[in-house]
């Protein structure tokens, strides 16, 4: 069964509140304190009047004046309602509040008044309605500091307050004011409590939440180091599996190819061997490729052998790799080196792998009758930049993201006309951050592609950045 503050008096406050000031949870319930403070405050103050009208024999201008002053609290949340400005109320009914009164003070007792027990009220209220707003909290404290100021300068000059009431006579009201005080400071503390209470709680939920959450997280965290064993397991047998039977038929095939043990009469059988050594070949290239990017993905792999490398003979061999696709497409390849080139530590067959898959993406994706060309010289910074630059159909910007994903084919006319598995890119760039190097792609539409590969020279090896190890890039890299 719903409270009585559920039920009812929220229902009554957020009457006077607009739409917009409740979207934010914390300036809602500033709203419902302040529409609260002026809904409930006002009879405590019509009681004090209600009480000094009881003993003043002649109510004068000045009784009258404090009941209108207290009457008009009521006004505050219907402006509120139409107007939404709950930053320009807020200051402007505390400055109403402080100089009530004092004004109640002024008519009434002066600084043996009952009205004074009401000044602590004052800057708490401010605190509570304008919240965080620092800049205007201060400017109202300093209204209200300046009320009190004149007040204490017209006593101090001796100008006669009005005694329309004996202060014998107002010992009564002042045990009714502190009482009504006291009722009033308890109503903003039980309800500003209420809304600690309810910000713990949802603390609470929250945390919970993020409890839940973690757990779900470290749950699935397991799973998928499980699944990773589970797969790097499955690829160390299957590889197994797969390369006993295809060695056996590359070299088989090799060897009928050559007429080891006798001639072939037949010319067609001849080209059948051909294809299904080329095939062999190119199988076990694919399940080397993913052999290797399983690895680096789980950060096992390492450099085969470091050695001193020269990368002039090793790109001049590469490129030699592609030269027959290269002039089947008639597409120029050029090479221009900076000689001699600084050595480089690190593997020179995988490097030799780097360039290769490089070359044969720039020949693979150029039409017929393109160029691609090759350029390696030391940058600004001492380090070997080698870079392979084409004219072929070239990446929009997302596609190149798409491009270093495992197995990411950009989706394009072109590129459905040739077979690829999308893992010479990821696998060149994660053996070139092997080496402490790094690879980067221009690419735009229509004008073709350029990457550079660059490499830190003998002497100037660094490992890989932190963060950026073999097993990351691997994880987001794949071919065009």
């Amino acid at each position: 069964m719903p409270s009585l503050q559920t039920a009812v008096v929220l229902p009554l406050l957020d009457w006077f509140i607009p739409g917009e000031l409740r979207r934010d949870a914390t300036v809602h319930r500033r709203a419902r304190m302040y529409v609260g403070a002026h809904l409930f405050g006002m009879p405590l103050g019509l009681i004090l009047a209600a009480d000094l009208g009881a003993i003043d024999p002649h109510p004068g201008i000045g009784y009258w004046t404090i009941l209108g002053l207290i009457v008009s609290f009521f006004a505050y949340p219907f402006v509120l309602r139409a107007t939404g400005q709950l930053l320009v109320l807020a200051p402007v009914s505390v400055q109403h509040l402080a100089f009530l009164i004092l004004f109640g003070c002024f008519e009434y007792g002066g600084v043996s008044s009952p009205f004074l027990t009401w000044i602590g009220v004052v800057p708490l209220a401010g605190a509570l309605y304008l919240g965080a707003h620092t800049r205007l909290r201060l400017l109202t404290l300093a209204l209200i500091f300046l009320q009190i100021l004149v007040f204490y300068a017209l006593r101090e000059l001796g100008v006669p307050f009005p005694e329309h009431v004996p202060v014998a006579a107002l010992s009564g009201i002042g045990i009714v004011s502190t009482l009504c005080n006291c009722l009033f400071v308890a109503l903003l503390a039980l309800y500003y409590a209420g809304i600690v209470v309810a910000q713990q709680r949802q603390f609470e939920r929250e945390v919970e939440s993020h409890r839940v959450t973690e757990m779900k997280l470290r749950r699935a965290k397991e799973d998928a180091e499980r699944a990773d064993r589970t797969k790097s397991a499955f690829l160390a047998n299957t590889s197994h599996e797969l390369r006993t039977p295809l060695n056996a038929i590359i070299g088989f095939s090799e060897a009928i190819r050559s007429e080891t043990f006798g001639p072939i009469d037949n010319a067609r059988y001849l080209e059948y061997l051909k294809d299904i050594y080329d095939s062999g070949c190119h199988l076990l290239r694919i399940i080397n490729d993913i052999l290797d990017l399983s690895k680096i993905e789980a950060g096992k792999a390492t450099l085969d052998r470091e050695e001193r490398v020269h990368l002039a003979p090793t790109i001049e061999a590469a490129m030699r790799m592609v030269q027959t696709q290269a002039e089947a497409e008639n597409i120029a390849v050029s090479l221009d080196l900076d000689r001699p080139l600084p050595v480089v530590i690190g593997s020179a067959r995988m490097l030799q792998q780097v360039f290769i898959n490089l070359l044969a993406n720039a020949v693979k994706f150029t039409p017929q009758g393109g160029r691609v060309m090759v350029r390696a010289e030391v940058n600004g910074d001492g380090e070997v930049a080698v870079t392979i630059a084409d004219t072929g159909i070239g990446m929009r910007e997302e596609d190149i993201e798409i491009a270093l994903t495992a197995f990411g084919q950009v989706d394009s006319t072109m590129t459905r006309r040739y077979d690829g598995t999308g893992l010479g890119l990821p696998l060149a760039k994660a053996i070139v951050e092997l080496h402490g190097g790094r690879l980067a792609i221009d690419s735009h539409p229509g004008r073709g592609t350029t990457i550079t590969v660059t490499l830190p020279r003998l002497g100037d090896q660094r490992p890989p950045p932190a963060g950026e190890s073999a097993a990351r890039p691997a994880a987001a890299v794949g071919a065009r």
